[in-house]
């Protein structure tokens, strides 16, 4: 009779554990303020491995796609750049990345490579967040800790950063039960969820027509910078590991201000024997390939872009396609959930030069018809006719809006939509 009873009050304390533990990692998926469970959800639990992982700043977040180097050259690969993601705290992060898949390839943008301080005392609280959002979806672990006690000195922000409940665990004080409600289900739903993009995200605009000054603090001081320190330390984690390191310089307006930068990096990468794919020139159109001032690429530049880095790889190194092998099969449904999304974003969109943006897009052809009175822009003009996009554009005075423009899906010649401006 006593086994009886210390058998069920031990099965009780297990049970009671086990629904606590249960309690508190559903309440705190609620709670996180972050949104990038499901991105590294879909990665880590990632049947197979990969080819090429990405990483960087949000450059490469929004300006690499995984599913269009798979359609084009049957390459697995996932983009893990993140804003902020700078070259320091993704040695980290390649890391922690490591211990899920282990890619043959590892590429590494040099947007950060100028930086003199691993946590600018001005940008501290923002650092702070961008930490948060890059390393909370991970558990605690060694390489978290280490990542936090070199790039933070202060005990208390360290804390914050080690135990992230402690954060987000007063939440409940800022929203109501049926925002609460919705909260949980909406997290948890899309947790489990696929990432479609394998961890690109599109920035959907366009911002022509730019000028911009050089930063003048920006230019080379003629000494090893903290961002090159950390480069060479990613260097040498990768060739431990047996990965191959790539660096690149992803295009954008302002990035004369990192030239000098560039090319002295560029000594050290030729000292490591070590490949770097310059797209400084002649990859993008500034005029229509970009989402904001200076900085971030639209989805148009994102698919140009990733075209000359898929042609790097493919030149340089052996990567064969996995498009007839079973064992990927399962990309090949990734790939068709991929395109679903990319008709339906499409679809939504309301403004004129951003569709035209979106329809640089190999899987969507459109027609579009406009009134003879309708005068294009020097943008739209760009957008319509020189862009890489598969456009039929013909004058139309019959129709009722001053421009029509149809949508079709490649693969079958469906209608997707119509939209009129």
């Amino acid at each position: 009779m006593k086994n009886k009873m210390k058998i069920k009050r031990i099965l009780k304390t297990i049970i009671t554990i086990i629904f606590t533990f249960l309690s508190i990692y559903f309440i705190s998926i609620c709670f996180a303020r972050n949104g990038n469970n499901r991105k590294y959800h879909t990665f880590t639990k990632s049947k197979t491995d990969y080819d090429v992982l990405f990483f960087g700043t949000s450059h490469v977040l929004n300006a690499i796609a995984p599913m269009q180097l798979w359609n084009e050259y049957g390459i697995t690969s996932y983009n893990l750049g993140y804003h902020g993601c700078g070259i320091v705290k993704t040695y980290y992060l390649l890391q922690i990345a490591l211990k899920y898949h282990k890619p043959k390839i590892a590429v590494f943008d040099i947007f950060t490579i100028d930086i003199t301080s691993k946590t600018p005392e001005a940008e501290l609280s923002h650092e702070l967040g961008l930490f948060h959002e890059t390393f909370d979806p991970f558990p605690l672990s060694k390489i978290k800790i280490n990542a936090i006690n070199d790039i933070f000195s202060d005990t208390r922000n360290r804390m914050e950063l080690y135990f992230p409940f402690y954060l987000y665990h007063n939440r409940w004080t800022e929203i109501t039960p049926l925002e609460f409600a919705k909260d949980f289900g909406r997290k948890y739903i899309v947790y489990f969820k696929p990432f479609e993009t394998k961890g690109m995200e599109l920035r959907i605009g366009i911002k022509g027509n730019q000028s911009f000054n050089i930063p003048e603090k920006n230019s080379y001081i003629g000494q090893e910078s903290v961002g090159m320190q950390y480069s060479k330390k990613i260097i040498e984690y990768c060739k431990a590991k047996g990965i191959i390191p790539v660096f690149m310089f992803i295009p954008y307006s302002a990035q004369e201000s990192l030239f000098e930068w560039r090319n002295a990096f560029k000594k050290i990468l030729e000292e490591e024997n070590v490949s770097f794919c310059d797209m400084t020139n002649g990859i993008v159109n500034f005029d229509i390939d970009q989402y904001d001032l200076n900085s971030h690429l639209n989805p148009s530049g994102a698919k140009k872009v990733t075209d000359m880095i898929g042609k790097f790889l493919i030149k340089n190194y052996d990567l064969e396609t996995h498009k007839n092998e079973l064992e990927f099969k399962n990309w090949e449904s990734d790939y068709k959930r991929y395109v679903k999304y990319i008709q339906k974003k499409i679809c939504e969109q309301n403004d004129f030069k951003n569709l035209l943006v979106m329809l640089n897009n190999d899987e969507v052809f459109a027609k579009i018809e406009a009134k003879n009175t309708v005068s294009f822009d020097q943008i739209e003009k760009e957008l319509i006719f020189e862009n890489t996009s598969e456009i039929i554009f013909e004058d139309n005075d019959n129709i009722l809006s001053e421009i029509k423009v149809s949508i079709y899906s490649k693969e079958d010649k469906s209608l997707l939509c119509e939209k009129t401006f």
